[in-house]
């Protein structure tokens, strides 16, 4: 629904613009003299704050990859502190391919319904109780480089199910949108007198003022966003 929104907002301020200026075409009120950079002024404004905003947005996807990727060196120094060791009692690769299996399927969840779930998982909390036991470790540097591991991981995992719910702020939409709208308003003043030019100018410029409200909102939805993410560093763990 928000991102209609944001989609036809644009189309429909465009069309409210020229019908506007259309008329103050036909009245006593018509508006002559404005140059035609005029409008650059505002399409600038308009153009670096989208750019930001988009900038925003694609920049948590790249912190929820980043932290997939700290997840997988977390469980690979965990495998390879357990393979020292020698100690396959103790089922470390087992609550590891639990944990891979598990948030791979929370991921798929996300993808299909958008519902984000934070809560800790039974394979961190395993992973915990071997951690905190000295009986389990051959030293106590060994057990303190596996619980530092072990805390990567669980924060790695917060970070990135964090960034899953994450929204951009409503307010830079509402900016976003008003500078949009000042560039229809600025184009149009440039085409006093020239109902086609001004229609086609600023239908051209709507159209790509729609795509752009459409693109920041269409990685809101967390099934998009979802689908973003590289859950191929966990497969490479099997």
């Amino acid at each position: 629904m928000e991102q209609a929104i944001a989609i036809l907002f644009p189309l429909l301020s465009g069309a409210l613009v020229i019908y506007g200026f259309n008329r103050l075409d036909n009245s006593a009120y018509q508006v002559k003299g404005v140059v035609g950079p005029y409008f650059a002024a505002l399409a600038l404004l308009f153009g670096l704050f989208a750019s930001l905003t988009a900038g925003d947005v694609w920049q948590r996807v790249s912190k929820a990859n980043a932290q997939i990727t700290s997840e997988a060196n977390a469980m690979r120094t965990i495998m390879r502190i357990t393979q020292a060791m020698e100690k396959s009692d103790l089922h470390v690769n087992e609550l590891l391919h639990g944990y891979i299996e598990r948030e791979s399927s929370i991921e798929k969840t996300i993808k299909n319904t958008g519902k984000v779930d934070i809560q800790s998982t039974p394979e961190i909390e395993g992973l915990f109780k071997i951690a905190v036991n000295p009986a389990n470790f051959t030293n106590a540097v060994v057990q303190s480089e596996f619980i530092k591991a072990l805390v990567q991981l669980r924060s790695a995992r917060f970070e990135r199910l964090e960034a899953n719910k994450a929204h951009l702020a409503l307010y830079k939409l509402v900016i976003l949108a008003l500078f949009g709208v000042l560039t229809q308003i600025a184009i149009a003043l440039c085409h006093p007198a020239n109902y086609r030019a001004l229609l086609c100018s600023v239908m051209l410029f709507s159209i790509a003022f729609s795509c752009a409200m459409g693109f920041i909102t269409m990685f809101e939805n967390n099934e998009i966003f979802s689908s973003l993410l590289n859950l191929n560093q966990f497969n490479d763990l099997n």
